[in-house]
């Protein structure tokens, strides 16, 4: 139970951090990392009912969700996020290009759990291990780097 709410906790946090996207006028570079963004939200709505235990722990829907974690992180994600790039809706903070390092660590980490999610993929306590882990990293890098 505990578990549990500790899951519904950090999916609400994740979804609450990153429900108000301002895409409207979003074009360039801008536009394409805010639905890069919207990818990795996705995968945490599709795999928060099996998490939660709503809904029977499915391994090829996590074997998708992970390839889609893959294909929006990485050197791909870095390459959204041109120096200064900052103009219209952009709800990225110039903290991004200060702390680089800091920022493509966290990208480095999420990459990595999308890996570990692909390999966790047949064992429903590690798909769980490993969605928290994507969430913490999510909201960590959030809360350093995205506007409120």
């Amino acid at each position: 139970m505990r578990g549990q709410l500790f899951v519904t906790g950090l999916v609400s946090a994740i979804f609450l951090t990153g429900t108000v996207f301002a895409h409207e006028g979003a074009t360039g570079v801008v536009k394409e990392r805010m639905d890069m963004m919207e990818n990795l939200k996705s995968v945490m709505k599709t795999l928060a009912p099996m998490v939660k235990g709503q809904k029977e722990m499915d391994s090829q829907v996590v074997i998708e969700q992970a390839k889609i974690i893959r294909q929006n992180t990485g050197e791909v994600l870095l390459s959204k996020f041109p120096k200064d790039s900052i103009h219209g809706p952009s709800e990225a903070l110039p903290e991004i290009w200060q702390e680089w390092d800091k920022f493509k660590g966290y990208n480095t980490k999420l990459s990595e759990l999308g890996m570990a999610l692909n390999e966790a993929a047949g064992d429903p306590d590690a798909v769980i291990a490993t969605f928290k882990a994507i969430g913490g990293t999510c909201g960590a890098c959030h809360k350093q780097f995205k506007k409120d």
